[in-house]
């Protein structure tokens, strides 16, 4: 039937993303901003089945909407979905095609996001004056939509980080 079946990422893994790339579209700008940023300094160990599976998938570097919901669906299509809401949610760039940074930021787990060990460069990164707070100053330039919730403080410190990226806010 030309779909492709994916062996080496298992329909259970497969559903797992889907169901964490669902609650990556609901998510605010700000984290979909700040595990787009986490992406980049990710080993492959860290993403390995996300790497396969968008690999695999692809076939110009980036995916189209028939690609990306082939490549979670594979041979077991997935009722309840609005491929295109979803599809629209991830591409946040806008582009019209969901490359590497965008899938893996939207198939990340949260709060396995926020115990690796590169959060603390990632955390620095959005913290542009180094006053070891991200403020809201901080968070416009990056990506000016971006909120930074309230929290006792005037924007994150690397604490309130860690727990806004495992809360899912």
């Amino acid at each position: 039937n030309g779909v492709p079946s994916f062996p080496e990422v298992a329909l259970d893994q497969r559903r797992a993303m889907l169901d964490r790339m669902r609650t990556f579209a609901m998510s605010s700008v700000t984290r979909k901003a700040v595990l787009t940023a986490l992406v980049v300094q990710l080993s492959d160990c860290d993403i390995s089945e996300c790497r396969r599976l968008f690999i695999g998938s692809s076939s110009s570097g980036c995916l189209d909407k028939a690609e990306f919901r082939r490549c979670l669906e594979g041979d077991e299509p997935v009722e309840g979905v609005d491929w295109d809401a979803l599809f629209k949610a991830l591409d946040t760039d806008a582009s019209g095609a969901i490359d590497y940074p965008e899938f893996v930021a939207a198939a990340l787990d949260g709060a396995v996001a926020a115990q690796n060990a590169v959060l603390p460069s990632v955390f620095q990164l959005f913290d542009q004056d180094q006053d070891g707070v991200i403020s809201p100053q901080d968070m416009a330039t990056i990506t000016p939509e971006a909120e930074v919730p309230k929290n006792g403080v005037d924007g994150f410190t690397v604490a309130a980080f860690q727990q806004f990226l495992e809360s899912g806010w």
